[in-house]
């Protein structure tokens, strides 16, 4: 699955190797270069990731797995204000299933 950012031309990614990549293009050649691994190491999927999706304002990013997780990855602002170029994603939240209950 593939998906454009809301707001900005950085395009997102997710596969079976567990992650979820971010795709930007700085120059004029037209070539996608990958930035960023979501969910590499200790703070991954174990499993497929299947979805994503933005809230409206594009800040903040939901990933589904396989390994019946949810994980909310959140834009560093601040380096998105500032023009710098490409703003690195921070998770900020792991929802997993228990049950009948996500915690």
């Amino acid at each position: 699955m593939v998906r454009w950012h809301p707001t900005m031309d950085i395009l997102f990614s997710c596969s079976y190797d567990n992650t979820a990549k971010v795709w930007w293009s700085e120059d004029a050649d037209g070539d996608w270069d990958c930035v960023q691994t979501l969910g590499e190491s200790s703070n991954g999927h174990s499993s497929t990731v299947w979805s994503l999706a933005f809230n409206a304002k594009g800040d903040k990013l939901v990933a589904c797995s396989d390994d019946l997780t949810l994980k909310i990855w959140e834009a560093d602002i601040i380096r998105m204000q500032s023009g710098d170029g490409y703003a690195p994603w921070l998770e900020t939240c792991h929802l997993q299933k228990i049950g009948k209950f996500h915690l």
